[in-house]
């Protein structure tokens, strides 16, 4: 497990090996073929290739709490949790459909949607975010701590919960590329999540999904549509503790809103951002290749 020290505006490191390096598998020869049609014709991009392989796409729709497909805005198509935008931009999404997700500066762009219990882990012992995200810079223009952004959350000082990351390229821990999930203690003194640190490249789409689960002590990152990472994070027995874990995170419900583009202004992401989808529980390993085949605008 990776555990951080971390000050007001975020933990500063997330320890343990580097799992699972290296790319995705291509898609079989029905869905090969399909994709590099609709690839050619334009309604495809690259990112969308790399999912699994397999017949059913959809989005789940049990325990779905908040859906956001920021067609034209930032509203949520089934639960009223409704974002505010704040400066964003529309542009096109991994389909090439103009207007169906938005861009982000990284200078001060987001989206706030209010904190609702929803939101929180404890709630339910349960929760899973899945999330689409091209990257518009490799070096981030506005990063925090070491060199990295967080481009998805839920915490402000003294009320942390969680976040999504992602390190610029010139930072300063050798993590180029890397993209994280954490948990935090509410008070924000430790963190601690799952990562990959792969290549990736400017413009194109990757999906991302974080499932973390206080009945199995895990949290578990997903990148499209593939485990790549699994830690515990409250344990300290066997085999969390193979991990060196001195600190464990207990999460906490806080006040904090979920923002999309920042998380409490320390740094801010520069790219797009497109479908995310909130659970009140633990999404399976095939709901998630389903998510990352999904072809909703």
């Amino acid at each position: 497990m990776k555990t951080s020290r971390m000050h007001t505006r975020g933990a500063r490191h997330d320890r343990g090996r580097t799992r699972w390096r290296g790319g995705g598998i291509g898609p079989g020869a029905v869905g090969a073929a399909l994709a590099w049609v609709l690839l050619a014709a334009g309604v495809v991009q690259a990112g969308v290739l790399q999912c699994p392989d397999g017949n059913t796409a959809g989005i789940p729709t049990n325990g779905l709490v908040a859906s956001y497909l920021f067609n034209g805005n930032a509203q949520d198509a089934i639960g009223g949790h409704h974002g505010i935008p704040h400066h964003v931009t529309l542009t096109s999404n991994r389909f090439g459909r103009g207007s169906s997700a938005y861009s982000f500066n990284g200078t001060d762009t987001y989206i706030e949607i209010p904190n609702h219990n929803a939101f929180s882990l404890p709630t339910t012992q349960q929760l899973s975010i899945a999330v689409w995200m091209r990257p518009g810079t490799l070096n981030f223009p506005n990063d925090e701590g070491t060199g990295y952004v967080h481009w998805l959350g839920k915490g402000v000082p003294g009320q942390h919960e969680w976040t999504f990351r992602m390190y610029s390229a010139d930072n300063t821990e050798n993590r180029d590329n890397r993209t994280s999930v954490y948990l935090f203690n509410l008070g924000g003194d430790r963190g601690t999540g799952s990562y990959v640190q792969e290549s990736v490249s400017s413009g194109t789409w990757y999906h991302y999904v974080a499932v973390a689960d206080m009945h199995t002590d895990t949290i578990t990152w997903y990148k499209n549509g593939r485990q790549r990472d699994q830690d515990c994070f409250r344990s300290l027995n066997p085999p969390c503790k193979k991990d060196n874990v001195t600190d464990p995170v207990d999460p906490q419900s806080g006040t904090a809103p979920v923002r999309v583009g920042t998380r409490d202004f320390a740094s801010f992401f520069k790219g797009a951002i497109d479908n995310l989808h909130i659970y009140n529980r633990a999404l399976s390993k095939a709901e998630v290749e389903r998510l990352c085949r999904d072809t909703t605008p």
